[in-house]
């Protein structure tokens, strides 16, 4: 399921569960709501029940309907008759082969364009895109309705639907690519805050479907993430914490000529695929603070932190900083520290589990992974979440972390609150009397002032901390739900 329906199904549960409609429908965007008021309404009508009665009427309908004689035979007619009486169908079968054999024509014709390129364009879209919608651009929703008719034994007069005043027509609409050429490229999706900035070095929100050309630049917010699609092929998925700028782009396709797409990636991390070309005069290149890579048809990974690591997951990606470069093929790695040639490479370490240390060395799956000032954490997990790691191991034998990233929390650690904002400061927050620790990643939904009533979701840290991940305005009362272990019980109240 999408975001759009993961939500859906909360705010079901909830009603389900037994909560108000209306506090179910406070954040739910307008498309949202009307299914859920929907939903209530389902939930109160009456299950339909057939009574005897209503069974032996309708039995007897059905008897009064099947014809008493049998079907009259058809007289053969001759077969100028038959020639006569099918005309109007034989005319229309003419008009339209001799129609398509005009076409075909048409489209023949020694000096007709190739028109091959846009629908090569919008196929290959169709093949990269199979998810649905945005999350930003959700889909309208049409709904069926299967009318029962009775069987007849007399002819019955249509309407034409135009004299229904109810009935509109919807004509196909071919919708064309959104690139303009392959100078552009553009967001294929957008999960969370993703800024693009102008020419004028503002930044504003990019949506999928949003274009993007060289000299611009694209950042992603914690808990977010876009994916760009270039003319060729090629994509690029920019995670969470993550910043890049497009250097040049002229993403030929084969057929046109060479393709050179060059970008900076200034921090965070990204992940590359990139269309296989047979000429060697194409450039897909990664530039960072530390090096650069340059890839022909592979699929790699960038890690920008104190230091850079290039990661390849398919075919070979060259690296090179201080004037010295290595291949690095599938399944292996190079660090790049400051004013450094790259590492030899080394193999890919990955694994995921519980998390039963962290600190200096972490311990997932049962495997001790050290740290080191480059280690990129994303998620903050902590003791007992489910979180994946990547690494490589060291010549004594030594797991090193260089990405470790939260994959879900364990449900004993989580919480939820709903009240009032008695305090609001960088670090802390104060609601409803509790202390809530406020960290890069936690979201807060519009702006928040003191007396307000809000919802905070987050995790409890080990120490008890409560680390919010995100606080959200709500408007009505303040009822509230606390998750957490029970550490004393009273006759007023517990802990």
């Amino acid at each position: 399921m999408n975001e759009f329906e993961d939500v859906l199904q909360t705010h079901l549960e909830r009603l389900e569960a037994g909560e108000p409609l209306a506090n179910c429908l406070e954040e739910l965007p307008a498309t949202e709501k009307q299914l859920l008021q929907l939903a209530a309404l389902l939930r109160e009508m009456p299950f339909p029940q057939a009574t005897p009665a209503a069974i032996v009427q309708q039995r007897a309908r059905l008897l009064a309907a099947v014809p008493k004689e049998t079907a009259m035979k058809q007289e053969s007619l001759p077969f100028w008759q038959l020639l006569l009486t099918s005309w109007p169908r034989t005319a229309v079968t003419i008009a339209i082969v001799g129609l398509i054999f005009v076409l075909s024509l048409y489209w023949l014709r020694p000096n007709a364009q190739p028109a091959a390129e846009t629908g090569e364009t919008v196929a290959e879209i169709a093949a990269t895109n199979p998810t649905q919608p945005a999350e930003n651009q959700p889909a309208e929703m049409a709904q069926n309705s299967v009318e029962e008719t009775a069987v007849s034994p007399t002819p019955t007069t249509i309407s034409p639907a135009a004299n229904d005043p109810t009935t509109q027509a919807f004509l196909p609409i071919l919708e064309s690519s959104p690139f303009i050429d392959a100078h552009t490229a553009t967001i294929q999706e957008a999960v969370g805050l993703v800024e693009v900035q102008d020419k004028n070095g503002r930044w504003h929100q990019a949506k999928r479907g949003t274009t993007l050309q060289a000299g611009q630049r694209l950042r992603t917010y914690p808990l977010s993430k876009t994916k760009i699609l270039f003319y060729d092929g090629s994509e690029a998925t920019l995670s969470a914490n993550s910043e890049l700028s497009l250097d040049q782009l002229d993403a030929q396709k084969p057929a046109d000529g060479f393709r050179t797409i060059l970008m900076t990636q200034w921090l965070g991390e990204s992940q590359h695929q990139v269309a296989f070309r047979h000429d060697g005069g194409s450039r897909y290149e990664v530039n960072t603070p530390n090096g650069s890579g340059v890839a022909r048809g592979t699929v790699f990974q960038v890690i920008v932190a104190a230091q850079t690591q290039f990661l390849v997951r398919e075919g070979r990606v060259d690296v090179t900083n201080q004037s010295s470069t290595v291949a690095v093929i599938a399944g292996q790695l190079t660090t790049i520290a400051p004013s450094q040639p790259p590492t030899p490479p080394q193999f890919i370490i990955t694994g995921e589990g519980e998390v039963t240390a962290n600190g200096l060395d972490w311990i997932i799956g049962g495997q001790t992974f050290a740290t080191t000032n480059s280690t990129v954490i994303i998620g903050n997990p902590q003791i007992g979440d489910i979180a994946h790691v990547t690494g490589y191991r060291q010549p004594d034998g030594t797991l090193v972390a260089i990405l470790i990233t939260l994959l879900h929390h364990n449900p004993a650690n989580q919480f939820q609150l709903s009240g009032e904002v008695i305090a609001i400061e960088a670090k802390a927050w104060i609601v409803a009397g509790k202390t809530i620790a406020i960290t890069d990643e936690t979201i807060i939904d519009g702006v928040i002032v003191l007396g307000d009533g809000v919802r905070v979701q987050g995790y409890i840290l080990p120490d008890g901390t409560l680390a919010a991940n995100s606080i959200e305005r709500v408007t009505d009362s303040y009822p509230f739900t606390f998750d957490g272990i029970v550490a004393a019980t009273g006759r007023e109240s517990w802990t």
